[in-house]
């Protein structure tokens, strides 16, 4: 049996997590970042940190995040197609240069990322670095939302994790 749950501790440590969530998850009483995760009183944005961080949750659960985070903003031209070529590389259902050609198609070159603009939350869903794409997706789509909206919305954006990933730290087999 393999296993990838650390002690909250050392996950804590070696994340540089922020103090008040450092502190928050010492006193739960968990010992693994398994039991802290099926916790149901996590902040959200924290259950978003902590899917984020390298090597917790995978390329392609990371990249269907960031899209579907992606999709609670309005869409920019070709931003839907983006986003569904997105899904479609991370589910391996099109190739890089498939995805750069509709990029260009919609009038986006390169690498880099505007990042004052919906279009870019919809093209950095393709990023390379998954768990970037992530972060950022989710970040944009908060702040494109109302104020008086952002605690329910960062409430869905952790729901729609976990349905994605489950727990990342449960023992496989």
């Amino acid at each position: 049996m393999t296993t990838k749950n650390p002690t909250v501790t050392s996950f804590c440590q070696e994340n540089d997590a922020c103090e008040p969530g450092w502190q928050w998850a010492s006193h739960t009483g968990c010992k693994t970042m398994a039991q802290l995760w099926a916790r149901t009183d996590m902040l959200p944005e924290w259950r978003i940190w902590i899917a984020t961080c390298d090597n917790v949750c995978g390329d392609v659960d990371m990249r269907l995040f960031a899209c579907w985070c992606a999709t609670r903003i309005p869409a920019p031209s070709g931003g839907r197609e983006s986003v569904a070529a997105a899904i479609r590389l991370a589910l391996g259902l099109m190739t890089a240069a498939q995805l750069k050609a509709i990029h260009a198609a919609n009038g986006y070159r390169g690498d880099a990322y505007d990042f004052s603009d919906a279009a870019s939350t919809y093209r950095v869903c393709a990023a390379r670095l998954a768990n970037y794409a992530a972060q950022y997706a989710a970040y944009y789509a908060l702040h494109a939302t109302p104020a008086s909206r952002r605690k329910a919305h960062l409430r869905a954006q952790a729901k729609q994790l976990i349905l994605l990933v489950g727990n990342p730290f449960k023992e496989t087999k």
